[in-house]
């Protein structure tokens, strides 16, 4: 079994090193999808994706934060392992960024080992988390999407002469076998999780849990929706000075970063909501929505929502395509879930019972969430051709490629590559 994890670390920046921080993470992100990345993320076949986003300090109503820096990764396998190859692999990078940040290792102190104290006494705990492709390893990603390309440059050169798909699909087979560089695909795929348990729990917890969610729901709606005061932010009240920095890490590869900074509403029950659906969001991520269509939506690589101390709620998240369209699916696809987590954010447009309406004015919509939006200082991506689609396509291709097919079928198998 593979074991997919989010590893997210929050450090507190040093006074008076705020723009330089800034100035050194957008300089090493410009390069991070290059050929010579200056943050060596590449040489480690355990990252999916990560990104370094600031975080700005806080102070309302008595509740303060300082300015933050937030790393976080997408990984496979063990946590200590992780810090390990962070630490070793990229080592020279976390000096760079870390020292400007309080309580990181003198310059004689600094070694894999402290490098890895210091970033494992920094991890906080996500509130939610959603993997969109499950069970894959990084390598098993690479070498399936090497599959299909191996496979396809060799039916550009295959003369059918009417055969049948089946026997189309036999040669296939016969030459992938042939090849030592694919000697691995004689193997059967890793297995997948089985989830029939956790659906079945969560079935038969649903006649019990109903009254007391709908009770829940009154109170909300009576006491707290019906004094909720929407921004009602349009396009036209954005901050033009923001686009660039926003823009600059979006449309670089197949996918996109988006990291989001928002206000939790106060009050402990908003906040009780709040953490009541991001649970129920990880719980049906990992055991429902298993092949990357969270709500339908077949373009989320990873998210994950964070809580931070000081009462905001950091979202970031890697997804196919533009921040346009990624919002639009949210709203035609997923208007439910979205509002059942942002509702309980300051200035997020109305709802009513906690899921309906809110994403649905979509004007307002649209403008909070892009003035919810913060730069996204590094991002990197270990596969920046493949989408969701592409991944899971590759995986079926691999699963067939040893499976007795009908005609039909075998056709089917023969489109996909």
């Amino acid at each position: 079994m593979t074991f997919r994890q989010t590893l997210t670390v929050v450090t507190v920046i040093r006074d008076g090193c705020v723009e330089q921080l800034r100035s050194l993470l957008n300089a090493r992100g410009d390069t991070l999808q290059t050929t010579r990345p200056a943050i060596p993320f590449d040489t480690i076949d355990t990252i999916h994706m990560a990104r370094w986003v600031m975080v700005d300090g806080y102070d309302k109503d008595g509740r303060r934060a300082p300015n933050r820096l937030v790393f976080c990764s997408n990984y496979d396998n063990l946590l200590k392992d992780q810090l390990s190859r962070l630490s070793t692999d990229a080592g020279t990078a976390l000096d760079e960024i870390y020292e400007l940040c309080e309580g990181y290792p003198e310059p004689a102190n600094r070694n894999p080992s402290s490098r890895a104290a210091y970033l494992s006494q920094h991890i906080v705990d996500n509130d939610c988390i959603f993997i969109g492709t499950p069970d894959r390893t990084l390598v098993q990603i690479r070498q399936e999407n090497a599959l299909r390309i191996a496979m396809q440059a060799y039916l550009d050169k295959f003369q059918t002469n009417g055969k049948s798909a089946r026997e189309v699909k036999a040669a296939v087979r016969a030459f992938v076998e042939s090849n030592p560089d694919l000697s691995w695909a004689k193997a059967p795929a890793p297995p997948r999780e089985s989830t029939w348990l956790q659906v079945t729990l969560l079935i038969l917890a649903a006649p019990f849990l109903l009254p007391f969610l709908l009770l829940w729901l009154l109170i909300l709606r009576l006491f707290f929706e019906r004094t909720d005061k929407p921004q009602n932010i349009k396009p036209c009240d954005l901050d033009p000075t923001l686009a660039p920095e926003l823009e600059r890490r979006e449309d670089v590869a197949a996918q996109s970063p988006f990291s989001q900074l928002m206000e939790i509403k106060p009050g402990k029950f908003r906040l009780l909501t709040l953490k009541g659906v991001l649970w129920l969001s990880t719980y049906t991520g990992r055991y429902i929505f298993k092949n990357g269509n969270i709500m339908f939506i077949p373009s989320i690589h990873f998210y994950n929502w964070l809580i931070l101390p000081e009462g905001r709620l950091l979202f970031f998240s890697n997804f196919d395509g533009s921040w346009q369209s990624y919002l639009g699916d949210f709203i035609d696809k997923a208007a439910f879930g979205l509002n059942g987590v942002l509702s309980n954010c300051v200035g997020f447009p109305k709802t009513w019972f906690l899921f309906f309406k809110g994403v649905h004015d979509v004007e307002h919509y649209k403008a909070w969430a892009r003035f919810a939006n913060i730069p996204t200082q590094a991002w990197y991506t270990a596969y920046p051709t493949l989408t969701v689609k592409n991944i899971n396509n590759n995986s079926r291709l691999r699963l067939g490629l040893h499976e007795d097919m009908t005609e039909e079928k075998a056709a089917k198998w023969l489109r996909g590559v």
